[in-house]
């Protein structure tokens, strides 16, 4: 008999995650924001309150400058490829043509939303917590950065970044924007499959919903995106806004390989709302 065929076999528990304590629900939420750059000094400017926005348009001549990835052909642009589509009249079952759409893509977009500005960080969020202990009170949990975004950080992103507080930028963009009667919308980036034409998207687009600027095709799903929208800052340019203040961050962190190797450790006070 083989003994070690008998031996009970240890059940290894799988590592408990802060969404798994929170649910799924919250991951929208981030704990950290992390924003790169590829001069020091573009991280110093960052740091003393100096935001710069860039509008759509930005985004979609990056891609043909400097390939996918780097830009989006599809910022603020609606597309609908390899479909038939048929027309009616308004408020009737009169149809008034049909027309086949291929590989190319039919695309449309509302005007001026090209110039429309925007803010791009990378959100932190639960799942990339793991809980290290928990009482009543509160949650220890240490940031483990997945192997594929940290291969993404070197190759693809800035040398330099910044990791820093979202309540803590949130609210001092929340000053500017009363002082400058700004408008802002902010939330995490929702990724769709534009191949397959998602309804999500062209609803969003033929209602004219703010959620249409948080949708990015699957492609970039590794960039986890959180966005800040400007809807009523309308430019030809990048833009500047000084936040008066400095930004709260991580100062031990200045590069790429500091945050990798960097053990942050974050507590949950278990009386604090983080619905807030």
């Amino acid at each position: 008999m083989n003994n070690e065929e008998n031996k009970p076999k240890l059940q290894v528990e799988k590592s408990k995650k802060l969404s798994d304590v929170f649910g799924e629900e919250f991951n929208f939420m981030p704990v950290l924001f992390i924003k790169f750059f590829s001069e020091s000094n573009h991280r110093d400017d960052f740091i003393r309150g100096n935001v710069y926005s860039n509008n759509f348009d930005y985004m979609v001549q990056c891609e043909k400058r400097e390939g996918r990835g780097r830009g989006d052909a599809y910022e603020g642009i609606n597309v609908i490829s390899n479909a038939h589509l048929k027309f009616y009249k308004d408020k009737t079952d009169e149809l008034m043509f049909e027309a086949t759409v291929g590989a190319n893509g039919l695309t449309s977009k509302i005007t001026d939303s090209e110039r429309m500005h925007m803010f791009c960080t990378t959100g932190v969020f639960p799942d990339w917590f793991e809980v290290i202990s928990q009482t009543d009170k509160e949650i220890k949990c240490n940031l483990n950065i997945p192997e594929y975004f940290q291969e993404l950080m070197k190759q693809s992103f800035g040398k330099y970044v910044v990791v820093y507080s979202p309540e803590d930028f949130k609210s001092k963009l929340d000053n500017y924007r009363e002082i400058n009667k700004l408008s802002v919308e902010h939330g995490k980036v929702v990724y769709l499959d534009y191949s397959v034409n998602p309804s999500e998207r062209i609803k969003s687009f033929i209602e004219g919903s703010a959620n249409f600027y948080f949708q990015k095709d699957t492609f970039f799903d590794g960039q986890q995106e959180y966005r800040f929208l400007f809807p009523t800052l309308i430019s030809d340019k990048a833009e500047i806004l000084n936040l008066n203040a400095n930004i709260e961050y991580i100062a031990d962190i200045e590069t790429v390989e500091d945050l990798i190797n960097y053990k942050c450790e974050v507590v949950v006070n278990l009386h604090t709302d983080i619905t807030d």
